[in-house]
């Protein structure tokens, strides 16, 4: 009987391992050319249907969200690898990081509807990648999907003390600039690599492994600390986001506890978004901004019925 357990038992496991190898080879990775010529990379997962294209936001790139490569089961989706993150840094815009993305972001778009050989596609930024989405088209997108989203004027509910952290930053990041690129350099490592540490350790604590290793394999490297802090003094910086009445549906959801993106900023974005004729889900669970990476369940199964409910 113990024998036939354990031959039991070892078939088990082999099947279990072998499924997680079939998922595993399911994703490839590829890239694109953007308007400038530098590679765009993502990870893909073949599939039947309207594609889902992924963006993500900031100090988390594409191995963030390991946990999220199930959603959509059977459908086409690509996870961006935004630049500075799967690609060359460069091409920054002379306001910082915005119109360039979001020029990727819509290259990404075609890209996945060439390889998907499909008409329209689920637009889903997470993050700062919901600021760096380009207003949708509703001849290339289907539907909008802001997670845990960066929404413009969210630096007018921050609290006064991280209000005076960014200004602070903002100044002392100027100062250093001016200084050259040994003065850039010392600066970012003294201020912005302790940040990233810091955003390394949370996500090793949430079993984001493979992100958290990539992070702190950055954590030190002047090029991405320059990225980093760009990136995130443009997106507090934005004021005006894309036309508040886009005309596809909208789905947004977000953590009522959420220490990086004031949900105060995010309802307000909501209400802004449901004056348009299309029609806004809004959702929420309890959590912090990185909870929904580690726990998949917050947020899966209801943005899976968006989709479902979402005309063809």
């Amino acid at each position: 009987m113990k024998k036939t357990f354990v031959r039991h038992a070892f078939a088990v496991a082999l099947s279990v391992l072998a499924a997680k190898g079939a998922a595993a080879a399911s994703w490839s990775r590829a890239s694109f050319s953007a308007s400038d010529g530098t590679e765009i990379h993502y990870l893909y997962r073949a599939g039947e249907g309207s594609p889902i294209l992924l963006v993500h936001g900031l100090g988390v790139g594409a191995d963030g969200f390991a946990l999220w490569r199930d959603f959509f089961p059977g459908r086409p989706m690509m996870i961006l690898e935004r630049r500075g993150y799967g690609s060359a840094l460069g091409g920054e815009d002379a306001a910082g990081v915005g119109a360039t993305n979001r020029d990727d972001v819509s290259r990404a778009v075609d890209e996945a509807r060439r390889v998907s050989v499909a008409d329209r596609v689920g637009l889903l930024g997470y993050s700062l990648g919901a600021l760096l989405l380009p207003p949708p088209d509703p001849a290339r997108v289907r539907w909008l999907a802001l997670a845990c989203p960066g929404v413009p004027g969210m630096a007018r509910d921050m609290p006064a003390a991280e209000r005076s952290l960014e200004a602070q930053t903002r100044y002392w990041f100027g100062v250093a600039r001016a200084g050259g690129p040994a003065a850039l350099g010392a600066w970012l490592v003294q201020a912005i690599s302790p940040a990233a540490v810091e955003l390394s350790a949370k996500l090793a604590s949430l079993g984001l492994t493979a992100a958290s290793e990539w992070l702190a394999a950055r954590a030190y490297d002047t090029a991405f600390l320059n990225l980093y802090t760009r990136e995130s003094l443009w997106a507090y910086a934005q004021d005006a986001g894309f036309d508040p009445q886009p005309a596809v549906p909208v789905f947004i959801g977000y953590a009522e506890n959420d220490q990086v993106v004031p949900p105060a900023a995010v309802r307000r974005r909501a209400r802004q978004l449901s004056a348009g004729a299309e029609p806004t889900t809004v959702v929420h669970w309890p959590g912090d901004h990185l909870d929904a990476l580690a726990d998949p369940a917050l947020i899966r199964s209801r943005l899976e019925k968006f989709d479902a409910e979402v005309a063809p």
